[in-house]
């Protein structure tokens, strides 16, 4: 029996664990086993780690084949994506912050990151398809700086009653005694309430106007937008989502 100086869960006590392995299989003719709560915390972790390796950027990449075939254009989606993954990023971080402080949690539960990314690119990629669809449309019969303007305006309480309404059922599951529902819960409550109020009012907005400056078009559909061809098109499609 070998027993550590580290505390039991701690990276030095990972760290104990792998370099163990190492020295057994460099032995010849030995088929040791390394067992205890030790390693199978260590296993546990090595296995989520290797989930959120794989399944997040499958995640990403089917997010940004969505928002893709909505904009039209490549280099629209990627910018898009990037701002789903910085703000889920933050709001992992910024859950981790604030658990520490105020529940005096040492770390998040090896769970946690990957549940919370899968929930909060899900729900950041919804509304911002919804409000990219919306400014996508406007722009067909009116300058795009207006048409961002009319599309905040007329989505915002929609998605801000959807993002408070999330952020609050998320945030009752913090009440739990369970750690791991605990940190999922505010994590993504506090991404949500970014989505809404920081992302969805402030920095699609602003990106958008900073991509309309550009010479490359911020959407890939063609022709003029004061066509009366797109004017027309635009009010068929607004009545179609009206009614």
């Amino acid at each position: 029996m070998i027993i550590g100086n580290s505390e039991s869960g701690s990276p030095e006590s990972f760290e104990l664990i792998k370099s163990l392995r190492t020295e057994f299989e460099q032995v010849p003719g030995t088929e040791a086993l390394v067992g205890g709560t030790i390693a199978e915390a260590y296993d546990s972790h090595q296995s989520h780690l290797r989930d959120f390796l794989v399944i997040a950027p499958l995640i990403l990449l089917v997010c940004l084949i969505m928002l893709w075939i909505v904009t039209g254009k490549f280099r629209t989606a990627l910018l898009l994506s990037l701002t789903n993954l910085l703000s889920a990023a933050a709001a992992v971080g910024l859950g981790s912050l604030i658990g520490s402080m105020v529940f005096d949690t040492s770390a998040l539960d090896v769970q946690v990151p990957l549940l919370a990314f899968v929930f909060l690119v899900a729900l950041g990629v919804d509304y911002t398809i919804f409000l990219t669809q919306r400014v996508k449309q406007d722009a067909l019969r009116m300058p795009l700086a207006d048409a961002i303007i009319n599309a905040t305006s007329r989505t915002g309480t929609v998605i801000t009653s959807a993002g408070v309404v999330l952020a609050g059922v998320f945030a009752a599951l913090s009440s739990l005694p369970l750690m791991v529902l605990g940190q999922l819960g505010l994590i993504v409550g506090l991404g949500v309430l970014m989505d809404t109020f920081v992302v969805r009012t402030l920095l699609l907005p602003a990106l958008f106007i900073l991509l309309g400056r550009t010479k490359s078009p911020v959407f890939g559909y063609r022709g003029n937008s004061n066509t009366k061809e797109n004017s027309s098109n635009t009010k068929l499609i607004e009545s179609e989502t009206h009614a």
